[in-house]
């Protein structure tokens, strides 16, 4: 099966971009998750010593606690996407985005060496979903297995989404 890009790399996470692209993927999620916290932590604090109307203090702690979900979530599926880029290597695939009824993003995938079809949902928040978007190639490449799941991602191995069941 030929390797994203024509190169040899053994696993995916081996390419340069990709790794950079993990490392600011991850760096991301640490940062929302720290602000999250803090701002959960500090909110009844201040409230606390009227450093701050309680009003305020609710909203910050009623807007921290679902980032810090969403946070938590991206540092798990960062952990998901190293696992299946150091286990395969990028495979170009044509692709098609196929946006449903409910706004969860799908996009179908045509697998060079067998021809199958695969339609695998996307795992991304709103302003990620263009990165799984194919461009004027028609072209994505895929890691990973579409029955666990993998990483999407413009040829180049840049801009990573999680993607599977």
């Amino acid at each position: 099966m030929e390797t994203g890009g024509g190169d040899s790399h053994t696993c995916a996470l081996e390419r340069p971009e990709t790794a950079a692209a993990l490392a600011d993927y991850r760096r991301t999620a640490r940062r929302w998750a720290t602000v999250a916290a803090t701002v959960l932590a500090l909110a009844p604090t201040l409230v606390a010593l009227d450093a701050v109307p309680a009003p305020i203090g609710v909203q910050a702690a009623a807007v921290a606690a679902p980032a810090l979900v969403l946070a938590v979530r991206a540092r798990l599926l960062a952990v998901r996407m190293r696992a299946a880029l150091t286990r395969a290597h990028w495979t170009p695939c044509e692709a098609v985005a196929l946006p449903t009824v409910w706004g969860r993003l799908h996009v179908a995938l045509l697998d060079p060496a067998t021809d199958h079809l695969w339609v695998v949902p996307l795992h991304a928040a709103k302003t990620r979903q263009h990165l799984a978007i194919p461009g004027a190639s028609g072209r994505l490449w895929w890691c990973g297995d579409p029955a666990a799941g993998g990483v999407l991602s413009h040829p180049g191995g840049a801009g990573l989404v999680w993607s599977g069941p």
